[in-house]
This record gives structure tokens, C-alpha cells and sequence, in this order.
């Protein structure tokens, strides 16, 4: 995790969406103080969500996608690091706030919500990287990017992710999974051939970054140019962190089971055998947040040391459990005890007094 944070990303992506639903909420309890109190408490609900669709899309955002903070006067703006006026972010951001327009259609069948959606979805093509991923934002002002990495985003210590431009796509956070999977939503919602063409570009990518072994690298396609402070370049380790390879495995799932494209089937089967091959030795039978290339657990950003993680493993257990109840198969089964055990052994405080 990065940062010592304590909170998986797949989480903060939730902890995201349910702040935009409270948002929702509470500007609809407000409106509600102010009006007559006979008024349908659905309609004042409905009309204060609609309010804050409108704000947002055609105030705040920009070309049609978000940052995740704005200052009230929208003179500071911030992803993950400071943004510039000219960018949006793909991880956390500009997905999340689609697929809640996506979910404002189905419920109200409202199409204002889907063509929302749709604008989202234009900004995400717009931003699609020609190998048919994403980086963590997009920039709609390409020649800046450079100065930006140089005097912004290289200075946020911490961030090691952006110490160095690669140019290249990232699996980190989410970030090319979700982008794929809200293209995939809209498609299926919309059935537009405009948005079915990059949806396969993506996921084409996804199967191309695929190792052999099943698992994925952080960033595609690797770029091993980044060494620094004695640590190798670790964007091409396979990668659970941030969900790098889960995320990627359930997504290819519900892309054979909505688009019928068998190859996804096979690689997300392939990337979950990678968590029996990944795990460690009985005495230490967790998983790695990353592997090096002799599958050894590996460094990756300075505060990240090789070693087996107990949040990873814990981690592992849930998605091998749910790719069993998707699949039936019990060899997914058969890694958990071990797991569990090793948890078990793992505890540093057993007096329940303290």
C-alpha cells in the first residue's frame, strides 16, 4: 500500500462513491428544510440530484471528467497530486462519477444521466493512450506534461509513481481496469459501435500486458528506465498491489460473460492460477504485494520492502474465494488454510486486555 495507508484502493474507490451519494443525500435533505413539508420527499430527492448532475457536468468538469477535490471557488483542483486546469483524473475520479451517472439512468430512467455518462465516456476515449490504456490522469495539454512532472509532480514526496514521466499505461489504483470497465458499462447500456471499438482496443491491451504466468505488471508496456535511490525500476513486477491483477481478472471475467470473447475467460482463469503459483511456503504462505522476475517478493516504492503481506493475503483469500463462486472450481479453494494459518501465527498482540 502506499504511503503505510491502511486502506485497500478498491475501498477508497467506495469510500468515493458513497461520499458523492451522501452529497446527494444531504443536498436533498436540505432542500427538503426549505420546502413545504406536504412536497414528495422522491421528488425533492430526484430534484436535488439532478441539480448536483447538472452542477457537476456543466460546471466542474472538465471536457466531461473530474479530479477528486475541488476548492469551492474551483481555483484549486487536485487528483491524487496537484492538477492542472487542464487535466482529469482516470483513477478515482472521472470513472467513478460515470458509472453513478450510469446508475442515475437505470434508476430513474432519466436520459439526461446516460448522455452524462456518455460524455464521460467521450472524455475517457479522448484520453485513451494509443497502446489502448490509461495513465492515472488526462491531460488534455500534452506539450505541459513534462514541465508539470518537473515542478509539481516529482516534488510530492511519497508519490513515488510520479517521480518519473514513463509515457506508458498503468494497471496501479484501478486505473486502466475501470476505465475499461465503465467503457464496457456504457457500451452495453448505449450498444454505440463509437464506444465499442476502443472498449476492445482496451481490452486487447489487457490480454498483450498479460505474462505468461498469469499475473500483470504495474505500468504497460514495461519500461525498466526508472532506477533510483538504489531501487530497481519496479513498474514490470507482477503486481497485487492496488489490485493491480485482481482488478484486471474480474474485469476480463465480465467481459466473456456480457461480450462472449473467450480469450477473456482464459486469461482471467490463467491470472488466478497465478495466485496458487504465487504463494509463499507453508512457514509463510501469504502472498507478496509484488514479484521480481525469479518470483521472489520484491521492493517496489522505498516504504514497500520485499516481503509477504498479511493485507494482500487477506486479500487473495476474498478473490480466491469469489473466483470460486464464480468458476466452481475447488483448486481455488485449496490455498486458504494455509493462508489462514500463517495470519493466524502472524498476530503481534494476543492479549485481548490490551
Amino acid at each position: 500500500m502506499k504511503r503505510g495507508f491502511p486502506m485497500p484502493f478498491r475501498m477508497k474507490k467506495m469510500l468515493t462513491v458513497m461520499i458523492l451519494s451522501f452529497a446527494v443525500f444531504a443536498s436533498a435533505v436540505s432542500a427538503a428544510d426549505r420546502k413545504a413539508p406536504t412536497q414528495d420527499p422522491k421528488q425533492q430527492a430526484l430534484a436535488a440530484m439532478r441539480k448536483a448532475s447538472d452542477f457537476m457536468m456543466n460546471t466542474v468538469s472538465t471536457r466531461g471528467g473530474f479530479l477528486w477535490l475541488y476548492s469551492a471557488d474551483l481555483s484549486e483542483r487536485w487528483g491524487e497530486i496537484p492538477a492542472r486546469p487542464s487535466q482529469i483524473w482516470v483513477q478515482g475520479a472521472t470513472n467513478d462519477t460515470g458509472e453513478i451517472f450510469l446508475d442515475a439512468w437505470r434508476a430513474t430512467g432519466d436520459s439526461t444521466y446516460l448522455k452524462y455518462a456518455c460524455r464521460v465516456a467521450d472524455a475517457m476515449v479522448a484520453g485513451q493512450h494509443p497502446e489502448g490504456g490509461w495513465h492515472y490522469f488526462i491531460d488534455f495539454d500534452m506539450p505541459g506534461i513534462q514541465k508539470y512532472y518537473g515542478e509539481i509532480a516529482s516534488k510530492c514526496w511519497g508519490w513515488e509513481e510520479y517521480y518519473h514521466y514513463y509515457g506508458n499505461c498503468t494497471f496501479d489504483d484501478d486505473t486502466t481496469s475501470s476505465a475499461a470497465q465503465f467503457l464496457l458499462h456504457v457500451y452495453l447500456e448505449t450498444l454505440d459501435p463509437s464506444y465499442r471499438a476502443p472498449l476492445l482496443k482496451a481490452l486487447d491491451f489487457i490480454l498483450r500486458a498479460q505474462y505468461p504466468l498469469g499475473g500483470w505488471p504495474q505500468r504497460y508496456p514495461l519500461r525498466y528506465e526508472f532506477t533510483h535511490d538504489g531501487i530497481p525500476d519496479y513498474t514490470h513486477y507482477y503486481t497485487f498491489n492496488d489490485g493491480v491483477i485482481p482488478n484486471c481478472i474480474f474485469l476480463l471475467q465480465e467481459a466473456w460473460e456480457t461480450l462472449g470473447d473467450e480469450r477473456c475467460r482464459e486469461a482471467a482463469r490463467r491470472g488466478m492460477d497465478f495466485y496458487l503459483a504465487a504463494q509463499g511456503p507453508e512457514e509463510q504462505a501469504g502472498w507478496s504485494s509484488q514479484y521480481d522476475m525469479n518470483f521472489q517478493p520484491a521492493q517496489a516504492r522505498s516504504y514497500e520492502p520485499a516481503s509477504y503481506s498479511t493485507q494482500v493475503t487477506a486479500l487473495c483469500i476474498r478473490e480466491l474465494e469469489t473466483f470460486y463462486k464464480i468458476t466452481g472450481d475447488r483448486r481455488y479453494l485449496r490455498p486458504i488454510p494455509l493462508a489462514i494459518a500463517w495470519l493466524e501465527r502472524s498476530v503481534i498482540n494476543t492479549d485481548p486486555s490490551k
